[in-house]
């Protein structure tokens, strides 16, 4: 508080001199940063989503015609990469949104373009992730978010379908709730 009413004091002081000229303020800011990095720096695209499995880091992002990343957690070395840009199944145009269900070990990796989540399951041991089958969500609406809940349905954020544009829409597989902000 009292760093505060100095730098507000010191605008004041420096505002109501008698100069007719400018006077420039100056601050002297000294700040130290302590940065660790473990293992090798992990570089992609811009991640839209991402999540620790095991021994692993997941991430999603566009980079070198993949959109999912698997990095060891230890040594940050990448283990693999999967899921190629396309419209064919298991691959996707513009993902948004990862959700990992420990029970099943399965990634849910949701297209906000083709309005899909593609399901792939990650191995325990190798990382290796293997694409098992899409859910088509394309009649709910549009759909900015689509994550799995741990009972399995789905919980979406977007506009349904007839609705305007201020309804934000709460779906699963057994329950549809709107809610208006």
């Amino acid at each position: 508080m009292w760093k505060s009413t100095l730098i507000l004091f010191l605008f004041l002081f420096i505002g109501c001199s008698s100069e007719d000229g400018y006077q420039k303020a100056s601050f002297q800011d000294n700040r130290t940063a302590v940065v660790q990095i473990i293992g090798n720096p992990i570089e992609v695209g811009i991640p839209m989503d991402m999540c620790f499995v095991g021994d692993y880091i997941c991430v999603l992002a566009y980079t070198q015609n993949y959109w999912l990343h698997i990095y060891d957690k230890e040594s940050g070395n990448l283990v693999y990469e999967s899921i190629k840009n396309g419209k064919g199944p298991g691959e996707g145009v513009n993902f948004s949104t990862m959700d990992f269900r420990k029970d099943e070990h399965n990634l849910y990796i949701y297209d906000v373009v083709l309005q899909k989540t593609v399901i792939y399951h990650l191995d325990e041991i190798s990382g290796r992730p293997q694409y098992l089958r899409e859910i088509d969500h394309s009649k709910v609406g549009v759909i900015r978010k689509c994550h799995v809940l741990p009972d399995g349905n789905f919980i979406y954020e977007g506009y349904f379908a007839g609705q305007d544009k201020d309804t934000r829409l709460t779906l699963s597989n057994s329950d549809l709730s709107l809610d208006t902000y």
